[in-house]
């Protein structure tokens, strides 16, 4: 391990080393703080039921829902670049036709209002009796235009809830948009531009880097392949960076990303959404100007803070399944830990 690990604080420390203890063995966890310009890592691997510090900053996790706000982050590049307009009907971008259509916007894609359903029709039940270890697996283009045209029933529209199945649409149309594919546009609008040299959605290009993910017994499970929904989960990256991403948003002149940060729907008092992001902007909570977002698929956890106020930041990324609810909870109770015991 470098000397980064020393740059993390002893309760910091303490507190990451008492949270893996909860979880299964070959478990990672690999953690960036981002505070004043720089960046320090710390890492540490569970094994035989002990603790080991080890240097794992280069693995690749899947980040899971992390990716919705990289491609919210694609979708504002857009508008900065003179593409499209955040009011934009996507309708406009489609050669169909949706089914109970209202006039669904870009931003109701990004900020969960659209009425989409969480998931495609009959995914939950068919994720559990048939392909629970990769449930997207087989959900194609055909699939989403058919949804689109002939399914959507436009529940609560212009009240938030969550949707994979909207974001993952939102990636879509940024491919086509930029008349190439949901990969292609996620490096020339975000990864080249910010120097994310490890973040993708194809696993070939950094499979000397990936890790396995891992079971709630730390058993090995499949990868989650996304699909034509790449765009709400599909990604793959690093804390490295991860933490160029933090950095980036501290820059005022990085209009796309500013654009991220402004209010787009109000959850309750304390908390707002932006493009993909949870705003924390109550002083009340202490968090004031905190972004946040986390992820899970069935072998990885990630959580992402961001506090745009005093320009410091926590990524955490695991290799152990996110469909466990108690261990989620203790990841994100974590990464807010982290944040707090910054000096």
């Amino acid at each position: 391990m470098t000397d980064d690990t020393m740059l993390f604080n002893n309760k910091q420390i303490e507190k990451i080393n008492s949270t893996i203890k909860h979880f299964p063995n070959n478990t990672q966890f690999s953690v960036a703080k981002v505070k004043g310009g720089e960046v320090n890592y710390y890492g540490v691997l569970k094994e035989s039921d002990s603790l080991k510090v080890i240097d794992n900053k280069g693995s690749v996790f899947e980040i899971a829902s992390v990716s919705k706000v990289i491609t919210a982050a694609m979708l504002a590049q857009l508008v900065v670049n003179g593409k499209l307009s955040l009011t934009d009907k996507i309708t406009d971008y489609l050669d169909i036709n949706i089914k109970n259509d209202t006039g669904i916007n870009f931003t109701q894609l990004a900020n969960h209002t659209s009425g989409i359903p969480r998931l495609p029709p009959g995914m939950f039940w068919s994720s559990i009796f048939e392909g629970m270890k990769n449930p997207y697996k087989n959900y194609d283009e055909d699939s989403l235009l058919n949804y689109l045209k002939n399914q959507h029933k436009n529940k609560k529209t212009g009240s938030c809830s969550y949707s994979n199945l909207g974001v993952g649409l939102l990636g879509y149309l940024i491919g086509r948009i930029c008349e190439t594919d949901y990969e292609t546009a996620l490096q020339s609008l975000i990864c080249q531009p910010l120097g994310l040299e490890s973040t993708t959605t194809n696993r070939d290009k950094i499979k000397s880097q990936l890790i396995e993910g891992r079971d709630k017994k730390g058993k090995v499970t499949p990868y989650w392949d996304l699909n034509i929904l790449a765009g709400a989960g599909g990604i793959y990256s690093n804390v490295v960076d991860l933490s160029k991403f933090i950095l980036a948003n501290f820059d005022n002149n990085n209009h796309a990303l500013q654009l991220q940060h402004q209010p787009t729907h109000e959850l309750h008092k304390t908390v707002k959404m932006g493009l993909g992001w949870h705003i924390f902007n109550s002083k009340g909570t202490g968090y004031k100007d905190w972004l946040w977002h986390n992820g899970a698929t069935g072998g990885f956890c990630s959580e992402v803070l961001i506090d745009l106020e005093k320009h410091k930041g926590i990524v955490l990324l695991t290799n152990v399944s996110g469909k466990f609810i108690f261990k989620a909870n203790k990841l994100q109770k974590l990464a807010f830990e982290l944040m707090d015991d910054e000096e």
